[in-house]
């Protein structure tokens, strides 16, 4: 019935010129360095989908005015370049999940899953190499906590948990599934995101020097602009010492997602 109904709506759009979106807008959420500008990059290459090329923290608005300018902005930013719908990722929305279904009660969320001794790596890696070790712990105490927050939704019917590794392991299976649970289908052109050069987090996209502090920016958008990689195991590189202290702090979560 849905699909009869946006069918007969696309045909009233191309006789009077697009006015609204037909589907409701997605959220990707979860702890920063989860694959969450991987999965924005991707879904930004469907043909229906616009992917808002900034991190909003729109729900962290206080003013309900506020929220809903913005959500129209959205609309709008979508409808001027003739897409359906639009996928907005801010990670720390997974701590205002409740937020965005009492906005948007239709949104679609997805929860960006990933294990944590990678996120924590990944995260304390943005900071010098004399200040990592002081860092980690708290990247770790980190993803513990937004994964806990994020958990209480995992059931709810608009919340779709994907963890990053699966999307590395079985791409086309895994996209499909978030496609089926967005209501869209499944394009081929989806893998060949890093063919289209993105500026989302720095004007730049070559690879910097470093990859922390003033750099690490610059380092990003490099990495999303290219093709899908491999980036399990990378906690492996830890110094035994971090190895332990990440391990002790994540250990019960991990074995809760299943990374252990």
């Amino acid at each position: 019935m849905f699909r009869i109904v946006r069918y007969g709506l696309g045909i009233l759009q191309r006789r009077l010129g697009k006015l609204m979106l037909d589907s409701p807008p997605t959220f990707i959420v979860g702890c920063g360095h989860s694959g969450t500008w991987l999965l924005l990059a991707i879904l930004g290459m469907h043909s229906r989908i616009y992917a808002i090329p900034m991190e909003t923290e729109v729900f962290f608005k206080t003013k309900k005015a506020e929220v809903e300018t913005l959500i129209k902005q959205f609309d709008q930013q979508a409808l001027s370049v003739d897409k359906n719908r639009w996928v907005e990722k801010t990670p720390s929305h997974i701590n205002r999940i409740g937020n965005i279904l009492h906005f948007c009660p239709d949104a679609k969320i997805i929860l960006m899953v990933r294990d944590g001794r990678d996120v924590a790596h990944s995260m304390a890696s943005r900071y010098s190499p004399g200040r990592f070790d002081m860092n980690v712990s708290m990247c770790a105490k980190r993803w513990v906590d937004d994964n806990r927050n994020g958990q209480k939704y995992w059931d709810h019917p608009n919340v779709k948990v994907v963890k990053y590794e699966d999307i590395i392991i079985d791409f086309e299976k895994t996209i499909t599934s978030v496609l089926d649970f967005m209501g869209e289908k499944y394009e081929s052109e989806m893998k060949d995101f890093h063919t289209v050069e993105r500026r989302w987090c720095s004007p730049k996209i070559e690879k910097p020097e470093t990859c922390f502090g003033k750099d690490y920016p610059q380092y990003r958008n490099w990495q999303i602009n290219q093709p899908l990689f491999d980036g399990r195991g990378r906690w492996k590189k830890m110094s035994y010492r971090d190895m332990c202290i990440v391990t002790d702090i994540t250990g019960g979560m991990l074995f809760q997602l299943g990374y252990a």
